[in-house]
């Protein structure tokens, strides 16, 4: 089902500015400010997407307050480098806070009320090879608010 409604929030003018360049519609309101501090009405999102997010934050604080802001059975879906094949480090990833194993964004999810109902992988960094299961460069998972 298309979405009649997006809302779309970056604390990166860049990135704002560059989506209303290359993907301007009538149905996304783009919001320039940090996550982690915007507000929205509890219970007000059907889905939502976390794309390259989780790493940079506090994820459980994330994870939470997505939850909040999740319509019940909402789904949301997050994807964030694998650990496993992609160790982080502050030199290489200045921006990022860590990286999860497998079995971390597993907890991170499940400890903050959502069921993981698919996993998937991007197997490269070029590429939007995505597969099913995780274990390459980059997991994603969807999942369920309970």
């Amino acid at each position: 089902t298309a979405a009649s409604v997006i809302t779309a929030v970056d604390h990166s003018k860049d990135a704002i500015e560059y989506a209303r360049r290359f993907y301007p519609d009538k149905k996304i309101t783009y919001i320039l400010q940090d996550v982690l501090t915007s507000s929205f009405p509890d219970e007000y999102f059907d889905c939502i997407l976390a794309f390259e997010i989780v790493e940079h934050v506090d994820g459980a604080i994330l994870i939470k307050k997505l939850h909040k802001a999740l319509k019940k059975d909402g789904i949301l879906i997050v994807s964030t480098p694998n650990q496993d094949k992609m160790p982080f480090s502050k030199k290489d990833f200045p921006s990022h806070l860590r990286h999860y194993t497998q079995e971390e964004l597993n907890r991170l999810l499940t400890d903050r009320g959502f069921r993981i109902i698919s996993k998937h992988t991007q197997l490269s960094r070029d590429k939007a090879d995505i597969s099913d299961g995780w274990g390459g460069l980059f997991n994603i998972a969807v999942a369920k608010k309970l």
